[in-house]
């Protein structure tokens, strides 16, 4: 059980403005009730002289995720001290319970057969047959594949272009070895076991998008390019020739399921994540959308599915920025897409997940960026659309 609390902070005015500033004395409190910061429990909400007792006064706001036991802590400290914080009194803030792995451990994780009794799902043995899914992630091993489920195979994919591998190309079955790893990433196996135990009929299709660093997500133009491709072959329903690669292939008819578990964690580390964050009119974007309006409109249909992404509170990944964590800010993107189905994570027993990002959604217009934001021009999607 997590408690969802406010507090503010008195910091000199020409510093407030400062996130590092501003998180640095917030850790100053933290450290008063013995949270290890990088729990990463705490989200700061901006300047907010609003929240102070008088108009000299200049704080700024932070949403802390405690435990009873540290919120009394905490209450106790301010009591006892002459502190420049102050706790602030938010009756609408109810207890927030969640469970989060990175926190507590143990836990329902690998509990397929109770995930599955908890949707009441006992799927046929032909149950998705004729439905194609592109698992868009590091890659599959087929020689896994085949272990994991006997007959089970690859029916395709797309290569992605590489420099460092198999002729130049990231090859559907044999995913690339991450950098500084000794084994290919099992992430996207973990999507497949799960889509296999729903649906053990479906075609699967490998898209080895993501990079070899595994700190990161793929390049925008490498996911316009892919995006782009799979739509054209889609709607032809054939593979192009890659020179010595790949013959022209017919793909099989029928809908279509891109299944993306990935999302953009930092989107202030790279420039080129930048206007992609939040702008609706970013260029991925707008393909994003051509995509899902193929569900409806095309001979075999399309449905674009997105991880919520792991950057909600408490346990956001280390790799998440700060301003981009938490309830309202940590689905973004292709993620936030109402065009797209958006799937964040809940325990067998129906506890949210700490981690899982929450939203709403945010895009914005065209203007808008992380740090020129035209607040005036944003929208709002309810997401994630589905808990699993």
């Amino acid at each position: 059980m997590y408690l969802r609390k406010a507090i503010r902070i008195k910091v000199p005015d020409d510093r407030r403005r400062d996130p590092a500033s501003a998180e640095a004395a917030l850790l100053e409190v933290l450290k008063k009730i013995s949270i290890d910061a990088l729990e990463k429990r705490y989200r700061l909400a901006g300047p907010a002289t609003g929240l102070c007792a008088s108009d000299e006064e200049r704080c700024v706001a932070a949403n802390l995720y405690v435990t009873p036991e540290e919120w009394q802590r905490l209450v106790h400290a301010r009591r006892h001290e002459t502190a420049d914080w102050r706790i602030v009194a938010n009756p609408s803030i109810a207890p927030l319970s969640v469970w989060t792995p990175a926190l507590q451990g143990g836990g329902t994780f690998g509990d397929q057969t109770g995930a599955l009794a908890a949707l009441a799902a006992t799927p046929s043995s032909d149950f998705g047959a004729g439905v194609n899914v592109a698992v868009i992630d590091f890659g599959i091993d087929e020689t896994w594949l085949q272990r994991y489920r006997k007959g089970q195979k690859i029916e395709g994919g797309w290569p992605r272009k590489t420099h460092d591998d198999r002729n130049g190309y990231a090859m559907p079955g044999h995913p690339p070895l991450p950098l500084g790893l000794s084994k290919p990433s099992d992430h996207a196996h973990m999507i497949v076991r799960n889509i296999l135990s729903i649906a053990p009929a479906v075609r699967i299709f490998d898209v080895p998008l993501l990079p070899e660093t595994t700190l990161g997500p793929p390049g925008v133009q490498d996911a316009e390019s892919m995006f782009l491709r799979i739509l054209k072959e889609i709607r032809e329903g054939k593979q192009d020739e890659i020179e010595s690669i790949r013959p022209e292939t017919t793909l099989p008819s029928g809908p279509w399921i891109l299944c993306n578990a990935w999302g953009v964690l930092d989107p202030f580390r790279d420039p080129e994540f930048a206007p992609y964050w939040r702008c609706r009119d970013h260029s991925l974007l707008r393909i994003v959308e051509e995509l899902s309006k193929a569900r409806v409109a095309e001979r075999n249909p399309i449905d674009v599915v997105f991880a919520a992404g792991n950057c909600g509170l408490p346990g956001a990944q280390p790799r998440c920025a700060e301003m981009a964590s938490g309830p309202g800010v940590s689905i973004h993107g292709a993620n936030a897409h109402e065009a797209v189905l958006t799937v964040g994570a809940a325990r067998v027993d129906g506890l949210p997940i700490g981690g899982s990002a929450v939203g709403p959604g945010i895009l914005a217009g065209s203007q808008a960026t992380p740090s020129h934001p035209d607040f005036g021009q944003d929208s709002w999607a309810e997401k994630p659309d589905v808990c699993a």
